[in-house]
């Protein structure tokens, strides 16, 4: 794919994703929010410890930390971090030992996620913005990645798989929870720039 529809594509998500930053609620055709949550498994518990603000900020499209354990102590990275919901989740599994980074594409999201941080009081958790296909972080630093509804997002996912096994610790493990077409775009084309950022 050609670098200026890249930048086209990279622009649409951004644009849609300000706009999540805000509200995720009428902008998705699946549940967000707290209903979502309960949905895909997050648990009351965890649910009802987070302030209604910060549970309406989720728009995941799965539970990627159903897919396997974070231990205590351990070093997490959530890539595509949105609001910061996965964070939280994850730094209260890896507890006071451990430490949790998100990165995300849009400073909106960056700065949600942080205050969502802030509001839980969550000192071992961190955001910042980056790029999925070009992480802000050294080689092979982190227990497990997770992320949450990201990689359809990226047109370029050779090079987000790629940085992914950059900064995994070798046995280091993926937790990915995403959305696959499987009867193709329904009619849309490839190059609608919408259908990237849905």
């Amino acid at each position: 794919m050609k670098e200026p529809y890249l930048d086209q594509i990279r622009t649409a998500v951004r644009q849609r994703y300000d706009a999540v930053a805000r509200s995720p609620r009428p902008l998705f055709q699946y549940p967000t929010g707290r209903e979502g949550m309960l949905k895909l498994g997050y648990g009351e518990e965890f649910i009802d410890s987070l302030p209604a603000s910060v549970a309406e900020s989720f728009c995941g499209v799965g539970n990627p930390l159903l897919a396997g354990k974070i231990r205590p102590g351990e070093t997490v990275l959530d890539v595509g971090c949105g609001a910061g919901v996965d964070i939280i989740r994850a730094a209260g599994l890896a507890g006071p030992d451990g430490k949790v980074y998100g990165v995300d594409l849009t400073s909106s999201m960056v700065e949600r996620a942080a205050d969502n941080i802030k509001k839980m009081q969550i000192a071992n958790a961190w955001a910042e913005e980056g790029a999925a296909e070009s992480l802000p972080f050294p080689d092979k630093i982190f227990d497990v990645v997770t992320s949450n509804g990201v990689l359809n997002l990226s047109p370029e996912k050779r090079d987000w798989l790629g940085e992914i096994h950059r900064v995994l610790k070798p046995g280091g493990r993926l937790y990915l929870a995403d959305m696959i077409l499987e009867d193709g775009m329904a009619g849309e084309s490839p190059n609608n720039l919408d259908a990237w950022s849905a």
